[in-house]
């Protein structure tokens, strides 16, 4: 299943909670799922990834970070690393069912 053309910017509040929720859900459940955002200086990467039955993380540095509620940390599959998305800036996501 591929669902394309997001523009999650134009989501209210509440639509936007939900989106984080479903595409949470979908990353734990799944085992390769095929994310598509727009970087910080506005080039799109895409990213297989997910939150099924990956390592722990743990911190590269002592520095505590605060969780953020408008990104999603995931496990990069090709990097083998982790790595993090902004929710608002998810183009599509791609994922077998």
């Amino acid at each position: 299943m591929v669902i394309t053309n997001l523009d999650i910017k134009v989501l209210s509040e509440s639509d936007k909670a939900e989106f984080a929720l479903w595409i949470y859900g979908v990353l734990k459940s799944t085992e390769k799922v095929t994310v598509s955002f727009e970087k910080k200086d506005g080039t799109i990467r895409e990213m297989n990834c997910t939150l099924k039955d990956v390592p722990e993380y743990v911190s590269k540095t002592d520095t505590v970070r605060k969780k953020s509620e408008s990104t999603i940390s995931v496990y990069d599959i090709d990097s083998q690393d982790w790595r993090s998305f902004r929710i608002e800036s998810v183009r599509s996501v791609g994922f077998a069912i």
